[in-house]
């Protein structure tokens, strides 16, 4: 039997400089554009939300899943790849940095991990909990570095081309077991 995994990048942040990203909380916008989650989670019959523990992440995720009447659980290692203690960049700089993380993967060129170690993090993340639940269609909430590697993982896809394209929310269907990248949705009505 095909089962679903739909991995979901989070809603549109509150940016603030003074902050650290992973500490950021959706907008307005981006809470409305959360409800809009509904249709693709009843669409593929998800049964559990898990999101990251990072306020912009649950969020995203928590609003849906409110709104379906499911649980939503924070689950451990699905945060976005580690870049505590970097400055807020620029547009331009900060795609320069993630360029490089990107094409040298073994590399600690950016924050905390390497982008070899980010992807090994949140790969056994997500596959144990495909794993723990496998009578369930999950509905993970996360972050666009991340998904973008395990996406290039799992399915053969090119990370940078697909992380400059994400958008705010964005939901990510892959049949399982074969982690066949099934659709990608990027508007909501």
């Amino acid at each position: 039997m095909m089962r679903h995994l739909i991995l979901v990048r989070h809603a549109q942040p509150a940016i603030d400089a003074d902050i650290p990203a992973a500490e950021w909380t959706l907008t307005d916008e981006g809470k409305q554009k959360s409800r809009l989650l509904v249709k693709s989670f009843e669409q593929y019959g998800v049964t559990r939300v898990f999101t990251s523990h990072e306020p912009k992440a649950h969020e995203t995720g928590c609003i849906p899943a409110k709104l379906l009447g499911l649980l939503c659980e924070i689950a451990s290692d699905l945060h976005e790849h580690d870049r505590r203690g970097e400055p807020f960049h620029s547009k331009q700089v900060f795609m320069q940095k993630l360029e490089t993380f990107f094409n040298q993967p073994e590399t600690q060129s950016f924050g905390n991990e390497s982008a070899q170690k980010a992807q090994a993090r949140f790969a056994a993340a997500v596959d144990e909990l495909i794993k723990q639940y496998p009578d369930d269609t999950l509905a993970i909430t996360t972050h666009g570095t991340v998904m973008a590697l395990y996406l290039a993982q799992k399915c053969g896809i090119d990370p940078i081309p697909f992380w400059k394209a994400l958008k705010s929310p964005m939901v990510v269907v892959l049949e399982l077991p074969e982690f066949h990248l099934a659709e990608v949705i990027t508007e909501f009505a």
